[in-house]
């Protein structure tokens, strides 16, 4: 064979490559571009967690189904002491719902005995008691936020509970961004076919229940180790933490508000616009192991802590979010008498305002719900509140009552 017919062959079998070489990289690009336009659509779970199931959540439940692939049901709640707590699930509403039960079993992280033998006993009554139920059941799930140093025994637990299970019955564990960068996670997670890693509720609550910035950072970190697929625990609630006289939490009330709970403390919520913002952060990273949205908690008519329905399922549908603040002065009975006001005339909750400007032609001024009026009488006289609270779809909030020289409306001014 010839040196010219070698040379040819190699020039063509060159091009031939670049060829491929460039057909390869366009298909990569399109991929991207699809996965950019059209990213990963994230499976919806949500969490009912609450102990009494009243007629708000029955019917949250029947009509939110159609919008979620499985619900995680606490069915277990081990406290401190090794007690059971056990909730009044409704077994009739989750199956006529049609929708798979993740049945949860909650440990307390500080729990006094950690007896293996016995906690084992106790999960698999709750798997029992949900598959006599009748119910569709996907798996256990075990919530123990323990601290770091006591994995090791966490893990030995969960070996000892798939022991009892088999290999038919899956189990899923929550996972905590503490736990990221210890020896121990990867031995605990090999225990679990999938993990939900909570990014609520887990700093300081001086900080809040939710940080967006840093909940993205925790995901990715998760999504390098976990060695299965995992799940996110989004909130959908708020909390009024209580302290005691050294600064330490004394109490948390959520969505059972305390008997004796009082009514001092420090009014904890997340915004709506944040965690979409979230989810859209989320969309446009490239996260192989990220499954879906674990929803903690299911909102219900009655729950005056969560977000209101409409906002839920807008986060879930993709809708956008669609708040209408506004700030009314309506007169009162006595003439040159107002009522400040705050409307939300939109369909989603809105975050309330931290501060509202007031003209100073209203001479007299005095902040209700929270409200205090500072630099009173002067030209930047304004109400403020160190208070988080989310006002819902056509709700309203008395802010103040002012007497002014007319009608001061359109002069208001509200600001974060």
């Amino acid at each position: 064979m010839s040196k010219r017919f070698n040379s040819l062959l190699f020039v063509r079998a060159t091009r031939w490559s670049l060829f491929v070489g460039l057909v390869l990289a366009v298909a990569g690009w399109c991929v991207q571009d699809a996965f950019r336009t059209h990213p990963k659509r994230l499976e919806q779970d949500a969490y009912i967690w609450q102990m009494v199931w009243k007629d708000a959540l029955r019917q949250s439940v029947g009509e939110n189904a159609a919008l979620v692939r499985a619900w995680r049901v606490l069915f277990a709640h081990v406290a401190v002491d090794g007690r059971v707590r056990r909730p009044d699930v409704d077994a009739k509403v989750l199956r006529a719902s049609e929708r798979p039960v993740v049945v949860v079993v909650r440990i307390e992280g500080q729990i006094e005995a950690f007896e293996i033998n016995d906690l084992r006993a106790k999960a698999l009554g709750a798997l029992r008691e949900a598959h006599d139920a009748g119910l569709t059941v996907a798996g256990i799930e075990i919530d123990h936020d323990c601290a770091s140093a006591k994995l090791a025994r966490y893990t030995q637990f969960l070996a000892s509970l798939r022991e009892g299970l088999g290999t038919d019955t899956r189990v899923f564990i929550t996972a905590l961004p503490a736990w990221l960068g210890t020896p121990t996670l990867p031995a605990l997670l090999a225990q679990a076919d999938e993990a939900i890693l909570q990014v609520h509720a887990v700093a300081n609550p001086r900080h809040g229940l939710f940080n967006a910035t840093q909940a993205l950072a925790w995901v990715e970190r998760f999504n390098a180790v976990a060695p299965h697929p995992f799940r996110v625990a989004l909130p959908t609630y708020g909390s009024r933490v209580r302290y005691d006289s050294f600064g330490n939490i004394a109490s948390v009330e959520s969505e059972t508000p305390l008997a004796n709970g009082g009514s001092e403390g420090t009014e904890l919520v997340v915004s709506p616009a944040q965690v979409q913002g979230f989810l859209d952060a989320l969309s446009g990273q490239s996260l192989a192991r990220l499954q879906g949205i674990a929803w903690f908690r299911l909102p219900t008519g009655d729950d005056a802590r969560a977000w209101h329905t409409n906002t839920w399922r807008a986060l879930l549908t993709g809708v956008p979010l669609h708040a209408d603040l506004r700030v009314t002065a309506r007169p009162a009975e006595s003439p040159g008498l107002f009522d400040i006001v705050l409307v939300n005339r939109g369909e989603t909750d809105a975050v309330g305002p931290g501060a509202v400007d007031v003209p100073s032609h209203c001479s007299m001024l005095d902040g209700v719900n929270g409200y205090q009026v500072v630099g009173l009488a002067t030209a930047r006289q304004q109400l403020k509140t160190s208070e988080s609270y989310l006002l819902k779809p056509k709700g309203e909030r008395a802010m103040a009552w002012a007497r002014c020289e007319h009608n001061p409306e359109h002069d208001i001014r509200a600001s974060p």
